[in-house]
């Protein structure tokens, strides 16, 4: 009987090992999606068409009350014949997220 209970509270602390681990995994990948929908959500209500690319476009090494995130967002205009677009990647890291999490958002001129 001994034995057996043993082995019951090994199994529980390796179940809980892992659930804890799933959980923090989950945590920071929840942080990053935030801090991508933040960000496109900035660019989404700048007032300013034309000057998207030059106030957005930039790489955060180290973000404020995140500490270990970075975030990358890239904005790419195009004008040709079809209309003027302008095409925004957010993508957000972490060194213990197994991906990085990216956001588009795909803006037409007014």
């Amino acid at each position: 009987m001994v034995i057996l209970s043993i082995m019951i509270l090994g199994f529980q602390a390796a179940f809980a090992g892992r659930l804890l681990s799933t959980v923090n995994a989950e945590d920071r990948r929840t942080v990053a999606l935030q801090l991508a929908a933040e960000r496109v959500r900035a660019v989404q209500l700048d007032p300013v068409y034309s000057a998207l690319e030059t106030r957005y476009e930039t790489t955060e090494a180290t973000l404020a009350n995140f500490p270990g995130y970075a975030r990358s967002t890239r904005v790419d205009r195009t004008v040709n014949t079809s209309g003027d677009v302008t095409k925004v990647t957010v993508t957000v890291t972490h060194p213990r997220l197994s991906r990085s999490v990216t956001r588009t958002l795909v803006l037409a001129a007014p």
